[in-house]
């Protein structure tokens, strides 16, 4: 659907700068086209780099820590790659950005429309879960023997 409306935006432009080129004697009629508001939205809308990398306290690179960026058209979601690294392409707009998976402390982080989002550094925690509540050691008495 969204190659049909770009195809026809730009048959539209050739139409118009042959108008222009060869004048309107030459039969070449005006052409609008009516693009639904999701598709004509994304064409004209400003989008940015979201990018960085994602380490511990230890500056360890963490891979697969998922990212959920909310955008005013929804959800965006990716993960960190094997050298904890992530890129994703996001609107010029403000952003809420959330970090999480498994054994990693959740942490959401906001951005503004005009902050730098590339080459981020996010920090993160992991969670250590106990493996176990109690510990129970019991043992019988010996009984010494001589021999």
């Amino acid at each position: 659907m969204l190659s049909r409306v770009f195809y026809f935006i730009i048959i539209s432009i050739l139409l118009s700068i042959s108008a222009n080129v060869f004048g309107q004697s030459a039969g070449v009629e005006k052409v609008e086209i009516e693009a639904p508001n999701s598709i004509s939205r994304i064409v004209s809308q400003n989008t940015r780099t979201f990018s960085g990398v994602v380490f511990t306290d230890q500056f360890e690179l963490v891979p697969g820590v998922e990212i959920e960026v909310e955008t005013s058209d929804g959800v965006l979601r990716t993960k960190t790659d094997s050298e904890g690294s992530f890129s994703l392409k996001v609107p010029a707009e403000n952003l809420s950005v959330k970090f999480f998976g498994k054994n990693i402390e959740s942490q959401t982080q906001f951005f503004s429309n005009e902050q730098n989002l590339k080459d981020l550094q996010i920090k993160i925690n992991y969670i250590v879960s106990t493996v176990a509540e109690t510990v129970t050691i019991s043992s019988d008495a010996l009984t010494p023997k001589i021999e």
